[in-house]
């Protein structure tokens, strides 16, 4: 049993504390919310301890290091603050002011991650826009960065901002930059060579964005890798069927396009490599072993496919050398 409630020396009556068992059965904790610092790991806190105890003090702390010119030092408090009180309203504010500081140091790739944890832990408490063009334009920056210039210029390595770009089109497929991104993705794999990697993500703008400029720049573009895979082998008639697909369709899609004369130049080219290897394959069956049907039959079916090439004529004349047939209406 309780004993009688000490008296206030105020002379007022003390309210009575919350009873517990009512708060449970309106569906509240009958605990108070105390602010509470994030348990952390022995490396995290000799790294990451705070020099204060509350998050507002230390945001304060962070901003006075980086406007004194101790950058490394306001890294340090910014992220100490995001660690230990990742839910305060100013752990958003720490994470939004580590990214800039990282990026005004050119750490870009430390900045593009700093905006991608802004991103992912406080959606909808900041500018995402403002973030999402940063991130845009620290890509840009590392697509064309030059690493060791000492050597010979240097030498560029844009497949390194292929994940962040990847990442910008998870992050805001439906932006209006969205097409030119996507379109990054397939000239870095066509500069590296990486022609199978860049023909897909050609072919990605076209599905997800159809009615983008940056559609017709990949249709062409991907035409021109189908070609030069096709080159990398002769013979290989899947891929050279695919671009031959690929190039009428764009002929159809985009009959003003300025790129339209070039790209009929190349169907000429490619007409006439399917005829090529497509006669080859009917002379094969054109040896004494076979009868002059399956000669016939074989010519008579490279003709219905090329009526026009230049070893058309040459296919009807060994036709009416062995006599009899019909040559196929194209």
């Amino acid at each position: 049993m309780y004993g009688p409630r000490a008296a206030d020396p105020t002379g007022s009556e003390r309210p009575a504390p919350p009873d517990p068992a009512a708060s449970l059965a309106a569906g509240r904790d009958p605990r108070p919310y105390v602010e509470q610092q994030r348990r952390e790991s022995w490396l995290s806190s000799l790294f990451l301890r705070p020099a204060h105890a509350d998050p507002s003090n230390q945001l304060a702390y962070a901003r006075s290091l980086r406007n004194s010119g101790r950058l490394r030092g306001a890294a340090r408090a910014y992220r100490a603050l995001v660690n230990t009180w990742p839910a305060a309203p100013e752990a958003v504010a720490a994470q939004l002011e580590l990214a800039r500081l990282l990026e005004e140091r050119g750490l870009w790739e430390d900045a593009f991650d700093a905006y991608q944890q802004l991103i992912s832990r406080y959606a909808g408490r900041f500018d995402f826009n403002e973030v999402i063009t940063r991130q845009v334009n620290l890509a840009d920056r590392i697509a064309d960065r030059r690493s060791l210039r000492w050597l010979f210029g240097g030498f560029s390595t844009p497949e390194r901002a292929l994940p962040l770009y990847t990442q910008i089109l998870t992050n805001a497929p439906n932006r209006s930059d969205a097409p030119a991104v996507a379109l990054k993705l397939g000239r870095i794999h066509e500069q590296n060579g990486d022609l199978t990697e860049a023909i897909a993500a050609y072919a990605e703008v076209r599905i997800r964005y159809p009615d983008s400029p940056e559609a017709e720049e990949a249709a062409a573009r991907r035409i021109e890798c189908l070609l030069r895979l096709a080159q990398r082998a002769p013979n290989h008639t899947a891929v050279l069927d695919e671009a031959w697909s690929s190039i009428r369709d764009f002929l159809a899609r985009y009959p003003q396009s300025t790129q339209t004369p070039h790209i009929r130049r190349r169907g000429e080219e490619v007409a006439e490599r399917r005829a090529r290897i497509a006669f080859e394959s009917a002379r094969l069956y054109d040896k004494p072993r076979y009868s002059n049907d399956v000669i016939r039959t074989a010519y008579e079916r490279f003709l219905s496919q090329f009526p026009d090439s230049t070893w058309a004529p040459v296919a009807r004349r060994r036709i009416a050398e062995l006599g009899g047939g019909r040559e196929p209406q194209p």
